[in-house]
């Protein structure tokens, strides 16, 4: 016999007897017998002996050959550990000594099915040459054998050592491996919230932000041999880890006061635990930044919507704004409306590969990325919640959070936050920003203390983000700024940018850009840089359409997914090296430069739109390219209620009197309104030469996929329902010329760039502002519209001579 087993019999633990010529074991406090000459049994007495004398459970707590308590028949567990309170505590497997390796396996398989069985957190396996604890707060599985198996189990019910995971200590933490993975452990952070807190994503949010942080920081700041905080204990209950949890994001928020809540924002201890649980075997630190930022930025992108959208700039402007400005890492960069981070947190990203790729000394590189990330790296914000998923976002990066403040970005150069973080006028040499849109800084302090502010009488906050832009930047600092496009025809601020600044290009954005984030406003990305001296002058500015940046108006995927704006970037970079850039004109982008006399015009709009040379309509050189406002005045229809339809009366045209070669006035049952009806909606009314497009549809691809005129009109009233837009020429345009370049794809495809809402509807305001119709002589003009009259008439012709011969065809066969 073995040590233990002779322990275990000193001990009165057991008994080894022979009785019928064959030798037996007495477990004494189990009250049970069985064969000692069978191998597994051997084994299973000395598990039993270590047990109790090694591992400090109550050999009346041990139970042998149990069967759970929600199975009948089936194999038992070999031992069963209860607690105190006579709960099953842990399920031990044992098998004999020589057993081969897929013994081993179905050992586990019975072990792991007994575990769920029983509902228990600690099972054990053991054949002396090989011996797994495991531990899990849920079902054990195969499929997580080796994340869910522990140095040893515990001793006395959690004894062993409170935790598992350590610095060098007990269990590594593990990198996410891919983005996805990253993004559903996110999410479900987020469910929980949800769920356990009914919090909206709007609350979550910053929750989400406070948990990124306290794991980093927890990764961070524990020392080499210790354990960290950020997990579950063994045996631990759910007030106990919410307690040192809160304990822990304390000590992180105390670095940045003014930035992060002193309350992490969650009152439930079971969600703490929740959270703990799904990511404490987790390392946010050491997992790859191509990982966890990408991860980080979709999630945010997914989250942004509507009235967060306004701190929220998507990948697909910030990457190419970036790198057209092309940061060096020697200069200072700021964001003063950063938001969520995008901006510096790219820029870092950029510098961090543009330093790899040009330094080969890895302590060399070390040092560099940290100075970019620790002291060239600025931002403000002003909304704490937002500023908190900026810092997370940051720390996700590189730990480059030290100086995101939280403060308004208008505020006097004396504010104590700024001399704190040494933000001042003339220090920064990139400035790149998205200001919110539309937002009326209506303080008196703000109109007395900027320039443009006392030009306007509630100066949008836009306007006032550019002139402390300017403020900020140090002569011949670089400037990226996304602004609504309506500021490029507003004298004042034009009068202001070519006073301080030379143009350096314009990069217009498709209508759609931010409509999945809570903003319909048309906006281009203006580049400057501030003068050095007041006789520098602006000679060449590259101008940029972009038609598709890679997703249409609700965020799904567009055409072939290409955002196009990337590939402008390239030219701009060209340009900006000294290299020509030749015009570009397609269906996705276009760009050219802006130069010569043309250039004079610039003082009153750096709209794109207004100088876009030519668009291939039929080979003819543009003029020029005009909104549609300016040709044509636009009116929805109206839809009555389907109870004030009528068999008779005034007539109502609908999408399917549409066809997209002439209107048919064929009307249905309940094709018909009463006069009272007509009366009140005169908008609604359809005169002689209107034009009609779809403007209401289940899909985008639909909207103004129908375009007709009223080249004739049967009747002396009609009208037009909701779904419909009527668009009337002014007198200095033909309404056939109008139709023959509505019609034409590079024109029409501009209606689909405003659709609103995630079913799709566009508007006469957007359409009248967003909508550009290109001009040429009054001849060529001319030309086209008599061309197009000519073969509407032809058509009417043939449709009525096509259906007279149906209808004699009909007779002669009746």
């Amino acid at each position: 016999m073995n040590k233990l087993i002779d322990l275990g019999i000193r001990r009165g633990y057991i008994k080894v007897f022979k009785k019928n010529g064959s030798r037996y074991i007495r477990y004494i406090h189990a009250k049970k017998e069985y064969k000692f000459d069978n191998p597994e049994e051997q084994v299973r007495a000395e598990v039993y002996v270590e047990l109790i004398e090694k591992y400090r459970y109550p050999p009346e707590k041990i139970k042998l050959e149990e069967y759970p308590p929600v199975r009948e028949g089936g194999r038992p567990s070999d031992i069963v550990v209860y607690d105190q309170n006579d709960f099953p505590f842990m399920v031990v497997e044992v098998k004999r000594r020589d057993c081969t390796d897929e013994e081993i396996l179905t050992g586990i398989r019975e072990l792991f099915g007994n575990a769920n069985l029983f509902g228990v957190r600690w099972s054990l396996f053991d054949c002396r040459k090989e011996r797994r604890a495991y531990f899990s707060l849920t079902n054990f599985s195969l499929n997580k054998e080796s994340q869910l198996r522990k140095p040893d189990i515990p001793k006395a019910y959690g004894q062993l050592g409170k935790f598992v995971y350590g610095n060098q200590v007990g269990f590594p933490l593990t990198p996410f491996k891919e983005i996805s993975e990253f993004q559903r452990i996110i999410k479900k952070c987020h469910d929980i919230l949800r769920d356990n807190e009914n919090l909206s994503p709007l609350q979550a949010f910053p929750v989400i932000s406070r948990i990124i942080y306290t794991k980093i920081y927890d990764e961070l700041h524990t020392p080499k041999g210790k354990y960290y905080q950020f997990q579950i204990g063994v045996n631990e209950d759910e007030i106990s880890v919410a307690t040192r949890i809160a304990t822990r994001y304390k000590e992180a928020a105390s670095i940045e006061p003014e930035i992060f809540s002193p309350h992490l924002g969650v009152e439930k201890p079971e969600t703490i635990f929740e959270i703990v649980k799904l990511l404490q075997r987790f390392t946010f630190y050491q997992t790859p930044y191509d990982v966890k930022g990408e991860a980080y930025q979709a999630f945010l992108s997914k989250l942004m919507r509507g009235e967060m959208g306004q701190f929220f700039t998507p990948r697909e402007v910030v990457k190419p704004t970036v790198e057209i400005l092309a940061p060096t890492e020697t200069e200072k960069i700021i964001d003063p409306c950063c938001g969520t981070g995008g901006f510096l947190i790219y820029a870092l990203k950029y510098l961090r590969n543009k330093i790899r790729s040009e330094y080969k000394d890895e302590k060399i590189i070390v040092r560099k990325e940290y100075d970019v990330a620790h002291y060239n790296i600025f931002g403000i914000e002003i909304d704490r919640d937002v500023a908190e998923a900026c810092i997370a976002g940051m720390l996700l990066e590189d730990d480059a959070h030290g100086n995101i403040t939280v403060t308004d970005a208008l505020s006097p150069w004396n504010n104590p936050i700024f001399l704190k973080k040494d933000i001042k006028e003339g220090k920064f040499h990139v400035l790149m920003t998205n200001p919110p849109f539309g937002k009326k800084a209506r303080l008196r302090e703000y109109k007395d203390r900027f320039q443009l502010g006392k030009e306007f009488e509630t100066p949008p906050f836009e306007v006032l983000i550019l002139e402390r832009a300017m403020e900020l930047l140090t002569p011949g600092g670089r400037l990226g700024i996304v602004i609504p496009d309506i500021n490029l025809t507003e004298k004042r601020v034009l009068d202001f940018i070519w006073k301080n600044a030379t143009i350096l290009g314009v990069v217009s954005l498709p209508s759609e850009t931010f409509n999945p984030y809570g903003s319909g406003a048309k906006t281009s990305v203006l580049f400057l840089r501030k003068k050095k001296t007041e006789d520098e002058e602006t000679k060449r500015i590259l101008m940029a359409k972009v038609y598709q940046i890679g997703y249409d108006a609700t965020g799904r995927r567009k055409g072939d997914g290409k955002n196009y704006y990337e590939v402008v970037a390239k030219y701009f970079r060209r340009f900006f090296n000294g290299k020509d850039v030749k015009t570009v004109m397609n269906e996705k982008f276009a760009v050219f430069v802006l130069e010569g006399e043309k250039l004079s015009l610039a003082r009153e709009n750096l709209k794109v739109e207004s100088y876009l040379p030519h668009m291939n309509l039929k080979g003819r050189n543009i003029i020029k390219w005009v909104p549609l406002k300016e040709v044509a005045d636009v009116y929805r229809g109206y839809t009555p209620g389907w109870h004030d339809y009528t068999d008779s009366g005034i007539p109502i045209l609908k999408v399917r009197n549409l066809t997209n070669k002439v209107l048919e006035f064929d009307f249905e049952r309940r094709g018909y309104i009463p006069e009272e009806i007509y009366r009140k909606h005169p908008e609604a009314h359809v005169k002689l030469h209107d034009i009609l497009l779809t403007a209401s549809a289940h899909k985008p691809e639909y909207i103004a996929k129908k375009v007709d005129i009223v080249d004739i009109l049967p009747f002396e009233k009609c009208m037009a329902v909701a779904e419909l837009l009527i668009i009337r020429a002014k007198g200095n345009i033909d309404p056939y010329y109008l139709l023959a370049v509505l019609r034409e794809k590079s024109v029409n495809d501009q209606f689909r760039g405003c659709i609103r809402g995630t079913t799709a509807h566009i508007y006469p305001d957007d359409i009248k502002e967003k909508v550009f119709v290109p001009r040429l002589s009054p001849k060529e003009e001319k030309e086209i519209a008599e061309s197009l009259k000519e073969a509407l008439k032809a058509y009417r012709e043939f449709e009525n001579k096509f259906l007279k011969h149906l209808k004699i065809v009909k007779e002669k066969l009746e």
